[in-house]
C-alpha cells in the first residue's frame, strides 16, 4: 500500500503532538482535580487517542479523493481538524468512570470540550468543501469520530447520572 513519506511524517508528529497534549493536560488535571484521578483520565484518554491514531494509520492509504486517484501528500486541513476533534473526544473520554469534577468551572469541563468537538465536527466539512480536499480518509475518520463521540457522550451522561441508562442505547 502506497504511503508517501511526507505524509506518514505528518502523521507521527500529530500522533506524538496529541500524546504530549493529554500529558499536559494531565499535569493541569492533577493541580486543578487530584493526582490519581488525573492519572486515570490520562491513561483512559490515551487509551482512545490511541485507537483513533490507529484507526487512522490503517487508512491512510484511502488519503485521496477516490480510489484511483494518486495519494495526497499531507492530510489537509479537514482532516487534521478531524483529528483535533478525535483528540477532543480523547479528552473527555478520560471524564468517563471518573467522579463529577468539583467546581462550577470545572464541572462544566467535559461538556465545554465536546461542545468544541462538535464544532470540529462541522467546520471539517466545511473545510473540505473549501480547500477542494476531499479524501476517503476523511469520509472514514468522520464517521469513527461521530461514532466514538457519541458512545462518550452516552457514557459520560450515564456515569454522572444524568440519564436513563436506556440512553447507552443511543451511544
Amino acid at each position: 500500500v502506497q504511503k508517501t513519506s511526507s505524509l506518514m511524517s505528518e502523521f507521527a508528529r500529530i500522533r506524538i503532538l496529541g500524546g504530549v497534549g493529554l500529558v499536559i493536560s494531565c499535569i493541569l488535571l492533577g493541580y486543578i482535580w487530584s493526582w490519581p484521578t488525573a492519572l486515570q483520565w490520562l491513561i483512559q484518554a490515551a487509551l482512545i487517542w490511541a485507537f483513533i491514531c490507529h484507526q487512522t494509520e490503517c487508512r491512510l492509504h484511502l488519503n485521496r479523493s477516490v480510489e484511483q486517484a494518486p495519494l495526497y501528500k499531507n492530510l489537509g486541513l479537514a482532516n487534521r481538524l478531524t483529528l483535533l476533534l478525535s483528540w477532543l473526544i480523547a479528552a473527555v473520554a478520560g471524564f468517563v468512570f471518573q467522579p463529577w469534577p468539583e467546581g462550577p468551572a470545572f464541572a462544566w469541563l467535559p461538556g465545554m470540550i465536546y461542545f468544541f468537538a462538535a464544532i470540529l465536527d462541522r467546520v471539517d466539512g466545511y473545510a473540505a468543501r473549501r480547500t477542494g480536499q476531499f479524501s476517503l480518509l476523511g469520509t472514514e475518520l468522520d464517521t469513527v469520530s461521530d461514532a466514538l463521540g457519541l458512545a462518550v457522550a452516552a457514557l459520560l451522561a450515564y456515569g454522572y447520572g444524568q440519564v436513563h441508562w436506556s440512553y447507552l442505547l443511543v451511544g
